[in-house]
């Protein structure tokens, strides 16, 4: 019997929700919520395409010809994305995860991003998915393992669907203020707000034949801490049948020590940035898919976060999340725990 591409597969179950997690980049497969999709996914016998789904580490986005500059450090990856010519969505895509935890409704994925020509950190990385009523929840964790400090960032990647045939077909709603437009190999070139442009999704409309495959950030939370993304099929919902995505993100940080410098060439979300000094833990609620019935989109809040979102004007919409930083701040280093 031939293995799955993706490796096994953890299936959670928890009241009308089901999801699935995969061993090959740790990544969510499927999420159904009453049996209706809330993932553009792929099936267990092909492989992950576009890194649908997967936790992308220690960088999202793109390294600009594979080069990094950091701490008195430099390297120059391998460029997996020829294309563009870059080093793309981190290390972790291709690697196999373990279900280090486990439940029926739950499964922590845990792997070690190892030293490697070019790369000389030790991350140890999990994500925990743990399902709710009527979406789930996912939690990133990252911890130094090496003897020196390290540059991290992290993000998701989840295609939704609200089932329409074309993403353009649906309505968005994205509480951004900012968007970072990007030159001919995507790498982002400035910050570009976004009130007055064909890029303004503070009010939920539809998506119609507009590109979108930025980062946005300066995002605004709600009351709960919350930054929403929401994507409606408008057609279903005025005839009573349609369905709303929510994707909303908390983040928790936990860190010590002085502001430092981010990976120079590090050319995605610069916001996104962080160095770790030797056995620091950081821990991100990185993202939230929910299925809602039809209904009003709304504005959330009045509070800025940075965060990014980028969208397939094809066939589904793709968010990434990022963490935020204070504004006007760099990357922060956290300094090393006592030693026992």
């Amino acid at each position: 019997m031939s293995l799955p591409p993706s490796g096994s597969q953890v299936v959670l179950e928890r009241g009308r929700t089901r999801a699935v997690v995969v061993e090959v980049g740790g990544g969510l497969r499927e999420l159904t919520v009453g049996g209706a999709q809330v993932l553009d996914g792929y099936p267990e016998t092909e492989m992950c395409s576009d890194a649908r789904g997967l936790p992308l580490v220690p960088w999202p986005n793109r390294l600009a010809d594979g080069r990094w500059r950091f701490d008195g450090l430099s390297g120059e990856l391998p460029e997996d994305e020829p294309a563009h010519g870059c080093a793309l969505h981190g290390l972790a895509r291709h690697l196999s995860w373990t279900a280090s935890e486990r439940t029926a409704a739950r499964v922590v994925m845990s792997v070690v991003i190892w030293p490697r020509r070019q790369w000389p950190f030790t991350l140890a990385v999990s994500v925990e998915y743990a399902l709710t009523d009527d979406g789930i929840a996912v939690t990133t964790r990252v911890r130094n393992e090496g003897a020196q400090p390290a540059p991290w960032a992290c993000g998701q990647h989840p295609y939704l669907t609200v089932g329409t045939e074309l993403v353009d077909d649906a309505e968005l709603l994205l509480p951004a203020q900012t968007r970072l437009p990007t030159d001919s190999r995507q790498l982002p070139t400035g910050r570009e707000p976004v009130a007055g442009t064909a890029y303004d999704f503070r009010s939920a409309r539809r998506i119609g034949d507009l590109h979108l495959d930025y980062a946005f950030t300066d995002l605004v939370r709600g009351a709960d801490g919350l930054a929403r993304l929401m994507l409606r099929d408008p057609v279903g919902g005025r005839a009573g049948r349609g369905r709303r995505v929510r994707l909303s993100r908390g983040v928790h940080r936990r860190h010590r020590g002085r502001p430092g410098p981010g990976p120079a060439r590090a050319r995605g979300r610069a916001d996104d940035r962080t160095a770790q000094r030797p056995a620091e833990r950081h821990r991100r609620r990185t993202a939230g898919a929910r299925r809602h019935p039809p209904g009003p989109l709304g504005a959330h809040g009045p509070r800025l976060v940075t965060s990014s979102v980028s969208a397939s004007t094809v066939r589904q919409l793709r968010a990434v999340t990022g963490p935020p930083r204070a504004r006007g701040s760099r990357a922060s280093v956290a300094r090393p725990a006592p030693s026992a």
